[in-house]
């Protein structure tokens, strides 16, 4: 779950200016229900008591994108994850570039298709270097209005 409590905190957090989620959600529904967007996910969110729709509410990042730009953004997920759908995060990602226009160089999503619920050698070394670049090499101010 360190990966979803990164992605509440790339929101909600303005001392924090970069982001490496490996493994983690970007849909906390789909998470809790396992049923992509739909009147299936919805019947399932309606079956959960009004605390925990509460709850996952409150926390779920997808409201919430226009917080978390400019800050580094980095996610790493597996192709064959039977527990985080890669086609949410790939969508999160896509409605996240127009908030990066300006500073695309801190978004990216690195896929690993044939991988599952597991981090790669790969997305470590790569996600490391992304928090060096963007919190030692290439600091960024993250101000709030």
């Amino acid at each position: 779950m360190g990966s979803s409590t990164c992605m509440v905190l790339a929101w909600r957090e303005p001392r924090i200016s970069v982001v490496v989620g490996l493994i983690g959600a970007v849909d906390f529904w789909y998470d809790v229900t396992k049923t992509a967007p739909g009147p299936e996910q919805d019947a399932k969110r309606q079956a959960l008591s009004p605390r925990v729709r509460q709850l996952v509410s409150s926390i779920d990042p997808r409201d919430r994108k226009a917080a978390i730009a400019p800050k580094a953004l980095f996610l790493a997920n597996g192709g064959r994850d039977r527990g985080i759908d890669l086609q949410s995060i790939k969508t999160f990602v896509k409605e996240l570039r127009p908030s990066y226009e300006t500073h695309p160089d801190r978004l990216m999503l690195l896929e690993e298709p044939e991988v599952g619920h597991s981090v790669t050698d790969r997305a470590w070394s790569e996600g490391t270097k992304w928090l060096l670049r963007h919190l030692v090499e290439k600091p960024i101010r993250v101000t709030r209005e």
